[in-house]
């Protein structure tokens, strides 16, 4: 590896990278950063200070960014957003309930009380690897029903949802495009079901798994400091937010990787329940 870039693991997943990501960066770099992006999943770079432009560019090393997007904000402080300002998100992987989930994620803390509001994050490809053999012999050939959220900070089920309510369909192991590895592809904020078993029974496989996904094993918090730009595979992770304490500031400039975006995907019915129709 090229000495000039200097790099540490995070523990128990991710490197932190120490880089000015506003500086001029080549090819050769730009080939070391995606290498490490695959093998450790989560790039935290320290002490940026870009623009919406630069968190665009670099976010666009590590894949796609749809032609529609740019950086949006995250505020508690922008009383337009409401509870996605501030509220509760449980663990999840954006757009897992639709058919092109997001290939990555960047936020970048622009204004926030250091330490002071955390992000969470699962490595759900680690958990597959980890698997039994015999739990892990269980899943194969079966599939998620993953629903569109309409609780931040609850399990989406079909049960409690509108009539013929969206979502998509994955394998439950799932393999990531890019490096070919499994991974564990259900979440706690969209799967509703296993489609190929009876209700007991797939909700008796999904609670076994989420105790192996969340036991902590494969947990990274991350706690906020101003300048921090994250750069997470949003395939291999899940994340979380837990409830902003009231007043305290929390700004993160976010860039979406992928080709298609969430407007893009959202059907008609999100859309309208959402508010943005």
């Amino acid at each position: 590896m090229d000495a000039r870039l200097n790099w540490s693991p995070l523990r128990p997943f991710g490197a932190r990278i120490e880089l000015d990501c506003m500086a001029p960066i080549g090819d050769r770099h730009i080939e070391l950063l995606r290498s490490l992006y695959d093998a450790h999943h989560l790039l935290l770079f320290p002490n940026q200070k870009l623009s919406s432009e630069q968190q665009v560019r670099v976010s666009s090393w590590f894949g796609p960014i749809a032609l529609d997007k740019g950086a949006t904000h995250y505020s508690t402080t922008d009383p337009a957003l409401a509870e996605m300002g501030a509220a509760e998100i449980t663990f999840h992987s954006d757009l897992s309930c639709a058919t092109e989930p997001l290939l990555g994620i960047s936020l970048h803390a622009i204004d926030v009380a250091e330490e002071a509001s955390p992000t969470l994050f699962i490595d759900a490809m680690a958990a597959a690897a980890d698997l039994p053999d015999s739990l892990r012999n269980r899943l194969e050939g079966l599939h998620v029903m993953n629903l569109w959220p309409l609780k931040l900070a609850e399990r989406q089920r079909r049960e409690s949802s509108p009539e013929d309510w969206p979502g998509a369909v994955h394998p439950l192991l799932k393999q990531h495009p890019r490096t070919g590895a499994a991974i564990l592809y259900l979440n706690a904020s969209h799967t509703d079901r296993i489609i190929e078993l009876s209700a007991d029974e797939s909700e008796n496989l999904i609670q076994e798994l989420f105790g192996h996904l969340y036991s902590g094993a494969h947990c990274y918090v991350h706690r906020w400091m101003n300048g921090d730009l994250i750069v997470w595979d949003n395939l291999a992770l899940q994340h979380r937010r837990p409830e902003s304490p009231r007043g305290v500031p929390r700004t993160l400039q976010r860039v979406e990787i992928g080709s298609n975006s969430y407007a893009q995907q959202m059907p008609p019915e999100v859309l309208e329940a959402y508010g943005v129709a």
